[in-house]
């Protein structure tokens, strides 16, 4: 009976430590500056990622748009292939995002009305009025992210 209790006492014992070690996989490190939000902006889901793409660009957090949301691979390859530090790459952004409002539109609409096609850690949103316009998503660890991709792998 002593050892059941022994037992017991040492399966209770390990649970706050395997929540707290849960805890620590989730945390999100600063990147370029800029504080991570994981409650503003979610991404555990192919499609919170979108509405949190949609919120970001709404609010004008172009930076956290690019520090969080996008792939992550993708950011340092352009700042390195370009030679742009991070807030180059941010005005670069807004700089597209002005002189072609309609992405903004389309990305909202696709977030809204699109259909979602998921294979693993690969996704893609696409909506019959965008038929050139498609958002790829990438699963990396327990977060999705936006990938730059403007149409489908072949």
């Amino acid at each position: 009976m002593r050892s059941v209790a022994t037992i017991i006492m040492l399966v209770l014992a390990s649970l706050p430590l395997a929540a707290q070690e849960k805890k620590e996989k989730e945390i999100v490190q600063t990147r370029f500056g800029v504080l991570p939000n994981v409650e503003l902006y979610p991404q555990s889901e192919p499609k919170e990622l979108l509405n949190s793409v949609v919120k970001a660009l709404q609010q004008g957090r172009v930076e956290y748009l690019l520090a969080h949301l996008t792939d992550p691979s993708f950011i340092e390859s352009r700042m390195r292939n370009s030679n742009a530090s991070f807030s180059e790459l941010v005005e670069v952004a807004k700089a597209k995002l002005k002189e072609d409002p309609d992405l903004y539109r389309s990305i909202r609409i696709i977030a809204r009305e699109g259909e979602l096609a998921e294979q693993g850690d690969v996704a893609m949103f696409s909506q019959k009025d965008f038929k050139d316009r498609k958002i790829f998503v990438v699963k990396i660890g327990q977060r999705w992210f936006i990938r730059n991709e403007r149409t489908e792998k072949k």
